[in-house]
């Protein structure tokens, strides 16, 4: 057959794309387009000259006109505007995204931020692009030269989803490893693109053969689906076919029939049967032709319901592959309002499958109450008629065995004859939004109450404008309820120039991110001063109009209390060392009254004088409490005198340090079990002789551990001691074995700002604990100047609300104190 084409050699674009158009693993090229041009080649007498490349590679060629065909395209206006196209198409695609298995991917949403491969140079790029712009969604795009790159990319973890085509994806979506997503788009219908100036006979005889191919169901069109695609190619015979088929047959049939008949009277009437002879053999032709013509016309048709029967399956396919990924539970009814199907959301929502559930009605649902079900019926009926939309919030019982809070919404439609034609309906479990809104409710009531009962101002501007603030503000300043909003802080200041000052200071500041603190002297509404502590932050330091927060401390009476600590403590540093002196020299003296008094308070709580009454027993145990702490505060400022006046003697005796260990957490015992507290003891098996002062060392592990007690009120508190081989108090002292010992509780811990005051005398971290615990605020620091006084070191450290952990280390041998002269 000659060509209708001049050019005997046509130049055809390859790029990995199986099963449409691919290279074979020996560089053969393979696939539907591949045997299609290849069969047409051979009708017209054509060379094919494959060149291979990426699909970008492909494209720029064909618009330099290097080649002269190049398979797979689609077509658009931005294409035709850049290629020629033939007028048949040769296959109908749509894209999907693909995802590795079990990665969760499944909408347009689960993509931002995620790495998306994409075909270089590919009309998936661009539509997808669009469509995650259209979505505001931020992903990083992966553009690869093939999707055997592309799937290979998802496959090994260097992208987390691809976009290809239905052919490529069901072809080689196992082989990967990789799974089909909800997200479909852009159906079309794919050619062979050429040069844009390019010979139009070239694509005139494409057509051709592409429409004669169509027709014929054994043509090499239909082979090479049947070869390369996993769909099943169905032809079906029309079933007027056979009656137009038999009634032609039995014509013919008639006619032989008559012509046997004529040939019985050629004896008698030769002359008349010649004539009727050659009329029926020119009426027999005439038949045989139009059986001809039937029988062509008749394949056809086959061929074009073939093809709209594809057509209409593959769109079936594509929308049922739609609503099966979309994640909410979606049904639809026909007229007679009987489940015509479902999705699988639906199914795993309800535990149902789609096979017992088509045909029936909603009152056959037995997982549904009865009463709900005549509810539904009635409103679908209504729907259905009406032809109108109805949505409403409904508690539905899910397979879980879990009663959901949904949206349930349906919508009636009609057919081209205005008639209803069923309804569709699609149910939305919301009870994460229903549970999430209720959290948020009862955080915001938290919040509020929070804001309400705690003991400091709290306040909202915005422009400097009182927004919001809470009841101890408007009692701190002196106003009533509802006050202060709308007004400025202006009044509230001693002054405009310390107003105008404080505003500069504190907007500079919030703009960065900085939390601005102040103290300052300011006004009530009776005009009365005070001393405040302010702190003021931007609630978005990105945009301060939308206002600071701060926060207000009355600290007047800090303040006062601080001045006078402040000159008591000069007072007493200025009487220290008279104090030191004279306590070192007056032990006695004032310990045996102390004794006295808690020796015979105790022989009457026995009653070893007679007997007491209840409020007498009172009295008198009050009486040796207050001896006894009297005592233990006298104890402990005698140590501390001792040490600072230079008169405190520390031994240097062997001793077994294990024993001592085990002798003061007997001692510490019965406090733990009256708090109910676990206390552990690890001493380090090696542990044993040591030579230094016994008493003191048991001294300090008893204030250690009594501290942790107290402060302790419930978990564990633990001791730890083990033997160290290169231990140095300071860079100037040499290595020499030592024993480490450390206290850990899971009491209420120390504020990073209160471990400097930890080993001040006279000083605790806090008023409050002072005050329920009656500590004198010497324990820590006589600590510490005794264990110095050995050659040791005591360190520590804590975290607020977890607990605390002391570290005692002494060397093992510790050498005389020149003080202890």
């Amino acid at each position: 057959m000659g060509s209708a084409w001049g050019a005997q050699k046509v130049r055809v674009g390859v790029y990995q794309n199986s099963p449409k158009v691919a290279l074979s693993e020996a560089g053969r090229p393979e696939g539907i387009f591949i045997d299609l041009i290849e069969g047409i080649a051979e009708r017209e007498g054509w060379e094919i000259e494959y060149v291979p490349g990426t699909w970008a590679d492909g494209l720029e060629r064909l618009a330099g006109g290097e080649i002269d065909l190049m398979p797979d395209v689609a077509r658009n206006q931005e294409r035709e505007a850049l290629y020629a196209f033939h007028q048949e198409p040769v296959l109908a695609s749509w894209n999907q995204v693909y995802t590795r298995q079990g990665s969760g991917l499944r909408s347009m949403m689960d993509l931002e931020g995620k790495r998306v491969a994409v075909l270089s140079g590919s009309v998936q790029e661009r539509q997808f692009e669009q469509m995650a712009e259209s979505f505001s969604l931020v992903v990083e795009w992966v553009s690869l030269p093939d999707f055997d790159a592309a799937f290979a990319a998802v496959s090994q973890g260097r992208a987390d989803a691809v976009v290809t085509n239905r052919f490529f994806g069901v072809r080689n979506a196992a082989r990967y490893g990789l799974e089909d997503t909800a997200i479909i788009f852009s159906p079309s219908k794919l050619y062979f693109a050429a040069p844009l100036q390019s010979a139009p006979a070239l694509l005139q005889t494409l057509d051709r053969h592409l429409r004669a191919y169509k027709q014929d169901s054994g043509s090499l069109y239909y082979s090479s689906l049947r070869r390369w695609t996993v769909d099943e190619v169905r032809t079906a015979m029309p079933s007027w076919l056979v009656p137009v088929v038999s009634g032609a047959g039995a014509l013919l049939l008639a006619s032989v029939t008559g012509l046997w008949v004529l040939r019985r009277q050629v004896a008698v009437r030769t002359a008349q049967l010649r004539r009727n002879n050659e009329d029926i053999q020119a009426l027999a032709t005439e038949n045989a032709r139009l059986y001809e013509e039937a029988q062509a016309h008749a394949k056809g048709l086959e061929l074009r319901v073939q093809e709209r029967t594809a057509e209409l399956a593959a769109l079936g396919a594509f929308l049922q592959a739609i609503i099966d990924h979309i994640p909410n539970p979606i049904f639809y009814k026909g007229p007679d309002l009987r489940f015509r199907g479902c999705n699988k959301a639906y199914e795993e929502a309800f535990g149902v499958q789609r096979a017992s559930f088509v045909g029936k009605t909603v009152l056959e649902l037995d997982y549904l109450p009865f009463s709900d079900r005549q509810a539904y019926q009635v409103e679908d009926a209504q729907v259905l008629v009406e032809g109108s939309r109805m949505a409403r919030e409904a508690a539905m019982p899910f397979a879980d065995g879990q009663v959901h809070q949904t949206l349930y919404a349906v919508s009636g439609f009609r057919g081209a004859d205005g008639q209803p034609s069923g309804m569709v309906g699609v149910i939305v479990d919301i009870t994460p939004i229903r549970d999430a809104q209720a959290a948020l409710k009862a955080a915001h009531d938290e919040q509020e109450a929070i804001f309400e009962a705690v003991h400091s101002g709290i306040v909202l501007l915005q422009d400097r404008v009182v927004r919001r603030c809470n009841g101890k503000l408007e009692h701190m300043l002196g106003y009533g309820p509802g006050e202060l909003l709308g007004t400025t802080p202006q009044n509230w200041y001693t002054s405009e120039e310390a107003y105008q000052q404080a505003g500069g200071i504190i907007y500079s500041l919030a703009g960065h991110g900085a939390t601005h603190q102040r103290e300052e002297q300011m006004r009530r509404k009776d005009g009365s001063l005070f001393w405040s502590r302010i702190h003021v932050r931007a609630l978005d330091p990105s945009d301060i109009s939308r206002g600071l927060v701060g926060v207000l401390e009355d600290v007047t009476t800090e303040r006062a209390a601080k001045e006078a600590l402040r000159q008591a403590k000069e007072a007493a540093e200025a009487a220290d060392r008279i104090k030191s002196s004279f306590l070192a020299t007056m032990s006695h003296e004032l310990r045996t009254p102390l004794n006295s008094i808690i020796g015979f308070t105790g022989i009457l709580l026995q009653g070893l004088a007679g007997p007491l009454n209840l409020e007498q027993a009172k009295q008198m145990g009050m009486v040796r409490d207050s001896a006894r702490h009297l005592l233990a505060l006298i104890n402990d400022v005698l140590d501390i005198s001792k040490i600072e006046a230079g008169e405190l003697r520390v031994a240097c005796e062997p001793f077994n340090m294990a024993r001592s260990i085990q002798k003061v957490a007997a001692i510490i015992q019965p406090l733990t079990e009256k708090k109910e507290l676990a206390l552990h003891v690890q001493v380090d098996p090696g542990l044993d002789a040591m030579v230094s002062d016994e008493r003191r060392i048991e001294q300090v592990l008893l204030n250690l551990l009594s501290n942790a007690v107290k402060f302790t009120e419930s978990g564990t508190v633990t001791l730890q001691a083990q033997r160290l081989e290169d231990f140095r108090v300071d860079a100037q002292s040499e290595r020499a074995p030592a024993v480490q010992v450390s206290v850990t509780d899971t009491g209420m811990g120390i504020k990073e700002e209160d471990m400097a005051l930890l080993f001040t005398p006279f000083r605790q971290i806090d008023s409050t604990l002072a005050r329920k615990h009656e500590g004198t605020g010497l324990g820590l620091a006589i600590s510490r100047r005794m264990v110095e006084l050995m050659g040791g070191r005591i360190e520590a450290r804590s975290t607020w609300g977890q607990g605390s952990t002391f570290t005692v280390t002494l060397p093992l041998h510790a050498q005389p104190n020149p003080e202890a002269a």
